[in-house]
């Protein structure tokens, strides 16, 4: 069963205030610990939604080319929850015969929701 879109925000949230840490912070093992709990509650596949999460809530683009229509899905579904735009390359002559879609992401331009 997939994991919920908040376990995979709150997936994302925990890696960047891991990353955002410095090694002296005393707070280091426990998020540390809530990280890892919430990573073992998803599976692998979701986990390029917790990268593409933690790129957007970093101010960072990041783009997404699946065949899959599901996975397509469920960026957008993650991406709008924490107000993230997107916008396809329906049209590009690359992308078309692959059967494939194209989506870049943006960050919320009103920062981290």
């Amino acid at each position: 069963m997939p994991a919920s879109n908040d376990k995979i925000i709150e997936c994302a949230t925990l890696f960047c205030q891991l990353y955002n840490m410095k090694d002296d912070d005393p707070d280091l093992d426990r998020v540390g610990r809530q990280y890892e709990e919430a990573m073992s509650q998803i599976d692998s596949a979701e986990c390029a939604h917790v990268v593409m999460l933690a790129k957007l809530m970093d101010g960072k683009r990041f783009r997404i080319m699946s065949n899959n229509p599901d996975t397509v899905r469920r960026a957008i579904e993650l991406a709008r929850e924490i107000g993230a735009t997107f916008n396809d390359t329906e049209d590009d002559p690359w992308i078309e015969p692959l059967g494939s879609t194209m989506l870049t992401f943006s960050p919320s331009p009103h920062g981290r929701q």
